[in-house]
């Protein structure tokens, strides 16, 4: 259980980082570098997929090599 709930609070955190990054990353790329506010927006979320792909994969969900 005590592993569950490890995770559990990891992906938390991964969500809620994700979605403050998202709007940082969204905010600079439109206000600061004049970028369409559509491409930009397709640009962070391709971003922040996989960003959240590699610390699922590599971090919160890591697997033990035996």
């Amino acid at each position: 259980k005590g592993k569950i709930a490890q995770t559990f609070l990891a992906y938390c955190l991964l969500a809620a980082g994700i979605l403050v990054g998202n709007t940082v990353l969204l905010h600079l790329l439109v206000n600061y570098a004049h970028i369409n506010p559509y491409g930009a927006k397709v640009l962070v979320e391709i971003i922040m997929f996989t960003v959240s792909w590699i610390m699922q994969r590599f971090v919160i969900f890591k697997t033990k090599k035996k």
